[in-house]
């Protein structure tokens, strides 16, 4: 039965392409205030700290030039799409963003604009969350399978893959987040391909059973599995910078 729910987790997760917003989610200006957008199910957000219930969110939209004025405000009721096109929401106000030039085949007459607010928790797919996700891989008492799980989830979420002499690194970047290069949410970080050595936050603050160290700075929440030297602490902080544009 474990096994068959395992699968079905990673199953679901993969339909919704993981990341992050339910259907119907409700943008709004402030939190617990008047809408700005809906978005459809399983549009691509980022998302900051979550307080009493709601998230600072950001996430990008594809609108054509003539619905933005000359103060980079969106009028109401015009479409959100994607870079291809297809619909991901909809303006329920008037709302300024940030833009630039739409890239890609077609795309000529359009922007790409980087709208920010706030969505209510509930509006989340909960385990979408990078590290909500981790959390449940990780705390699972059938270690066996943890290795299985966490490169599925890796596949699922898009984390993007890079190696060290020392190092497997696995990183999930926040693209929805910026129209520059975008930084990192969360870093996984293996000695060799399989030991899992320390994960990083950049915002959340996970609950991870078996820890041997906990380190916090200015680049993010650092949860290890096995005791860092100082060495071992400044290899791994030099590998998040790599993920934090200058």
């Amino acid at each position: 039965m474990k096994i068959a729910f395992t699968f079905l987790f990673f199953f679901s997760l993969s339909l919704a392409h993981a990341q992050f917003s339910k259907a119907d989610a409700k943008i709004t200006k402030t939190a617990d205030g008047p809408a700005i957008a809906l978005l459809m199910d399983s549009t691509k957000i980022a998302i900051g700290v979550q307080e009493q219930g709601w998230y600072h969110v950001t996430f990008k939209a594809v609108v054509l030039k003539t619905s933005v004025n000359t103060d980079s405000v969106i009028a109401a009721d015009v479409d959100l799409l994607d870079t291809d096109k297809n619909p991901i929401g909809k303006t329920q106000a008037e709302v300024k963003v940030q833009l630039k030039q739409a890239e890609g085949r077609g795309l000529y007459k359009y922007y790409e604009v980087l709208i920010t607010g706030y969505i209510k928790g509930t509006n989340l797919h909960y385990r979408s969350i990078p590290e909500r996700g981790l959390e449940e891989i990780l705390n699972d008492p059938k270690v066996v399978t943890r290795q299985e799980n966490m490169l599925a989830y890796f596949k699922t979420m898009g984390f993007k893959k890079e190696e060290t002499e020392a190092y497997t690194v696995w990183v999930y970047l926040d693209e929805a987040g910026s129209l520059e290069q975008p930084t990192y949410r969360t870093v996984v970080i293996l000695r060799g391909e399989t030991a899992l050595f320390c994960i990083v936050s950049r915002t959340e603050i996970l609950s991870l059973e078996k820890l041997k160290d906990q380190k916090d700075d200015s680049t993010g929440h650092y949860f290890f599995y096995a005791r860092p030297n100082d060495t071992n602490w400044q290899e791994v902080r030099d590998i998040v910078y790599g993920f934090i544009p200058l």
